[in-house]
């Protein structure tokens, strides 16, 4: 354990998931210790996942104590030693007197354990009394209402992270560029799930072409000892044979030390969506993910600029080998793929096939994707809207971006949207009056109970009617989903005071429903001249 000088407090975090949500939670605690040196950092993780990685969790947090869930889970005939054991491990954390704790994980589990845990303030997810989600932080409210119901969240994890610890956005992590005189290149073509990866025979072909074309290349193929079995398909591949001096077989073989020292001294990764990618974008190492199946970029690209994700528009199709093998070629030449150079040697239709994405810093702090193709649609137009309003309610912090070039087929669906708007704006201006009137209700010194039942019963059909038009308009669902999520968090001493509360949540509501509109207003006007010049009749009028 660090010892802390002129200590002020002591956070505890907590990130009992796997190991990619553990180099995240790391990389945003790296920033907060920098910028609260005075702070105790106490890390609360699995013990399977937190010891292969202690080389460098111990030089941000000052002390870690470990879930060891074989103790807990594989004990005899009587659950009674389990009981203990969780028992002890609550206890040595509790011997802490921890000033804050932050779920950081979005698991069930976590968030019991969170409510056992004893802390003068509560970050991130817990249960309360009747073993519901509980979460009083706005970030943590977009993660229970965003991220884990829909595709629509802006924000890569890690600055949802940073939001949440309350890091400041000035300082960020920039990718520091490996040595131009290296040429390894770590290749990681495994992933926990099998739709996430392609098939080695695939892999195969781009070694060979990137070997063949460059000659004093070579390339470590990275992963863990269940993707043994996959050695022999790389060592007896007949077109690799002439180049086995150049291809190191490190499957099973290397400690994620051992693979962290190799990325500082490399000049690029590619692989699936994987931990190993953000282990070697930690090491400061430029990345290339190949996304398939269920991968969010926005949300899980390796955090550093000039990072690139190479995403599927559909998934029952494979990536184009052409289009990797030429991304990964101008990444070794230049360090940056340029789609006007991609379009000289990969046919236009294999390039329709993919989304190719570069990550770079926002002036805000912010890590951010640019979609090289200009492939804007419907959901991105309304992550940028989603981006624009999240940082400014949640942080005051005022984003500037253009507005997205749509098809016609994308703004008159965006005109759709409009009355759906309208509606939402009427529901929610009725359930401001309706809590307004039940507060009123309750200032009075006798409040009358059958009046309190009609306005409650008044909310509840509101509510009801907010959810069906979010099943009807989608894309509406992360605002009617994070302020449900916040009148279900609603909380205080007396009645009066939560009453008090809905008042306030549906006037934030009704403004920022009103702002999401004129952003949506503004990309319809930006890309429909007809329209306005409409809506400046309109205002003229």
């Amino acid at each position: 354990m660090k010892k802390v000088m002129n200590k002020k407090g002591t956070i505890g975090i907590l990130q009992i998931t796997r190991f990619g949500d553990l180099i995240q939670t790391l990389t945003a605690c790296k920033e907060l210790k920098e910028q609260y040196p005075e702070y105790e950092l106490l890390l609360i993780c699995r013990e399977s996942f937190g010891k292969p990685l202690e080389f460098i969790l111990n030089k941000t947090f000052d002390k870690i104590i470990y879930l060891n869930l074989k103790e807990i889970i594989e004990t005899p005939k009587s659950i009674q030693p389990g009981i203990k054991n969780i028992s002890n491990f609550i206890e040595n954390i509790n011997n802490e007197n921890l000033d804050i704790l932050i779920n950081l994980s979005w698991s069930l589990s976590s968030q019991y354990i969170a409510t056992m845990i004893k802390a003068k303030n509560y970050m991130g997810l817990k249960v309360d009394r009747c073993l519901r989600p509980q979460t009083k932080d706005s970030w943590s409210t977009l993660v229970f209402s965003s991220v884990m119901r829909g595709l629509l969240n802006p924000f890569n994890i890690i600055d949802i992270y940073k939001g949440i610890l309350g890091v400041k956005r000035e300082l960020h992590a920039e990718v520091v560029q490996s040595p131009d005189l290296s040429e390894t290149l770590i290749f990681h073509p495994f992933a926990s799930q099998e739709e996430k990866t392609w098939s080695i025979d695939k892999w195969v072909e781009i070694i060979y072409q990137l070997l063949k074309k460059n000659p004093s290349l070579i390339i470590h193929i990275v992963g863990s000892k269940k993707d043994h079995h996959h050695c022999e398909s790389f060592i007896k591949s007949k077109l690799l044979i002439p180049y086995q001096e150049r291809i190191k077989m490190d499957i099973g073989t290397r400690s994620i030390e051992n693979i962290y020292e190799l990325a500082l001294k490399s000049r690029l990764f590619v692989g699936s969506d994987s931990m190993v990618g953000q282990l070697c974008a930690f090491a400061g190492l430029q990345t290339l993910t190949l996304s398939k199946g269920s991968v969010r970029p926005h949300e899980t690209t390796p955090y550093g600029s000039k990072n690139y994700n190479i995403m599927l528009k559909d998934q029952k199709r494979d990536l184009p080998y052409n289009l990797v093998i030429a991304s990964i070629q101008q990444l070794i030449e230049e360090r940056a793929i340029s789609y006007n150079n991609l379009k000289k040697v990969v046919p236009i239709k294999s390039l329709r096939l993919t989304n190719i994405y570069e990550s770079y810093f926002s002036r805000e702090g912010f890590l951010s994707l640019k979609e090289l193709q200009g492939n804007e649609d419907l959901h991105s137009s309304f992550r940028i809207v989603y981006k624009i309003l999240w940082a400014y309610y949640i942080n005051n912090i005022e984003i500037n971006c253009t507005p997205p070039k749509l098809t016609k087929k994308n703004i008159n669906q965006l005109k759709n949207y409009l009355p759906a708007f309208e509606q939402l704006f009427e529901l929610i201006d009725f359930g401001k009056k309706y809590s307004l009137y039940i507060y009123n209700e309750l200032e009075k010194d006798s409040p009358e109970m059958n009046i309190l039942k009609e306005y409650s019963e008044k909310l509840t059909e509101i509510d009801h009617l907010q959810i069906y038009l979010r099943n009807n308009f989608p894309l509406l669902g992360p605002i009617v989903d994070f302020f449900t999520v916040k009148k279900a968090n609603l909380s205080g001493s007396h009645i009066e005071e939560i009453a008090g509360q809905s008042v306030l949540i549906y006037e934030d509501y009704s403004n920022l429903i009103s702002a999401l509109y004129e952003l949506v207003i503004n990309i319809i006007k930006v890309n429909d001249d007809d329209f306005k010049k409409q809506i400046s009749r309109e205002v003229n009028e």
